[in-house]
């Protein structure tokens, strides 16, 4: 009799009960509950975004701006960016490869967001935000951790930039306009989402 070959689920089974006549009670892994959102105040970003450095305080303000993840932050490219006349400024295209949906994300920015890209331009042919030639490869660095710690803001995360953009563009009052915005706008095709780009008629001053 040629012999039964075993499975790979059989053999995982026996490796986790143990030998033969060993008794050993398996333990099943329940999901982590993701974290839910941190939105960050006006008092809270003025606490934080004193304790970091320049370089990376732009880059913070940035996201907060845009609602964009870290990623396109830190590997945002001036050749995506594209002129828009009725604005008076530019927009950034990022790419589909780039995104995380796979498809073409128009990033508007308001005054805030805008002063910090005229502020960037010279320093890097290829990057926005460049760092010794490179693009900055995480946010949530020394200087981060250290500055959060320093607020006393040791929860927030990085990510946690995004959610105020996301507030403001959900505000009643803030929706028509930035719908209005993005259809006067002369691009063939805007991404399905409110949580980006921000728009230019919903003010970056505190109210």
């Amino acid at each position: 009799m040629l012999p039964t070959k075993t499975r790979p689920d059989d053999a995982r089974h026996r490796r986790a009960s143990g030998p033969p006549g060993h008794s050993r009670h398996l333990i099943t892994m329940l999901p982590k509950a993701p974290r839910p959102p941190y939105p960050i105040t006006w008092d809270e970003q003025d606490r934080l975004f004193s304790k970091l450095p320049a370089r990376l305080a732009r880059m913070v303000l940035y996201t907060v701006n845009t609602g964009l993840r870290e990623s396109n932050v830190c590997r945002l490219e001036w050749t995506w960016e594209v002129a828009v006349p009725e604005l008076g400024r530019s927009v950034f295209v990022i790419p589909p490869e780039a995104f995380k949906s796979r498809r073409a994300h128009v990033v508007v920015l308001n005054d805030a967001a805008w002063s910090i890209i005229q502020a960037q331009r010279g320093l890097d042919p290829i990057w926005v935000f460049p760092y010794r030639g490179r693009h900055v490869s995480t946010m949530n660095n020394t200087a981060w951790q250290r500055a959060r710690r320093e607020a006393g803001l040791r929860s927030v995360r990085i990510h946690d930039l995004r959610t105020p953009l996301a507030v403001v563009c959900a505000l009643p009052a803030c929706r028509p306009r930035t719908a209005k915005y993005f259809s006067d706008m002369p691009v063939t095709r805007w991404p399905g989402t409110t949580r980006a780009p921000t728009s230019a008629s919903c003010s970056s001053k505190r109210t």
